[in-house]
């Protein structure tokens, strides 16, 4: 049985909860890197675009949900109190409907795994039948989360968290 579209949309929220646990803590004794958030906005931008470009061939294909940056929170689910922030992209990206659902999760995958990327949830069949995919990379702490409904995959994007530029 398959979700109808708001009970879906309520598991990629839960989904996307349970990654930002832990993004950045609210621990003082770590550095952040300092960034501002719409540096931050521009390369979770183009983990979309080259998401994109893996699955459609075009790099401009799909639409951006929500775009924004939010407060980091510690380990213990504790919202940080000072400036310290981290940016989520939600995006809705069509592919073909010649394209089989798991055929796309698979190349994302092995793009990935090509790239060096770390796996935080590996390539999981849902209930439903859909797909679900987590990957990371190391090289600038920024995850993406793709879950599949149909033809349609949703991707969640996050940076790291950031502390913002001296003014």
């Amino acid at each position: 049985m398959r979700l109808p579209g708001p009970a879906r949309l309520s598991c990629t929220v839960a989904i996307a909860l349970v990654l930002l646990a832990g993004c950045g803590g609210t621990d003082k004794e770590a550095p952040l890197l300092t960034r501002s958030s719409s540096d931050a906005s521009q390369q979770v931008q183009t983990y979309f675009r080259g998401v994109a470009a893996t699955v459609t061939g075009q790099q401009e294909h799909g639409k951006q949900v929500g775009l924004g940056p939010a407060p980091c929170e510690g380990r213990a689910g504790e919202t940080a109190t000072d400036d310290r922030y981290y940016i989520q992209g939600t995006y809705d990206l069509p592919f073909t409907a010649d394209r089989d659902q798991h055929t796309v999760f698979q190349t994302l995958h092995d793009t990935w795994k090509a790239q060096g990327y770390e796996f935080t949830e590996p390539l999981n069949k849902l209930p439903s039948g859909d797909w679900t995919l987590t990957a990371r990379n190391p090289t600038d702490g920024y995850k993406i989360s793709v879950t599949g409904y149909d033809h349609i995959l949703r991707l969640l994007i996050f940076s790291p968290c950031y502390q913002p530029p001296a003014v």
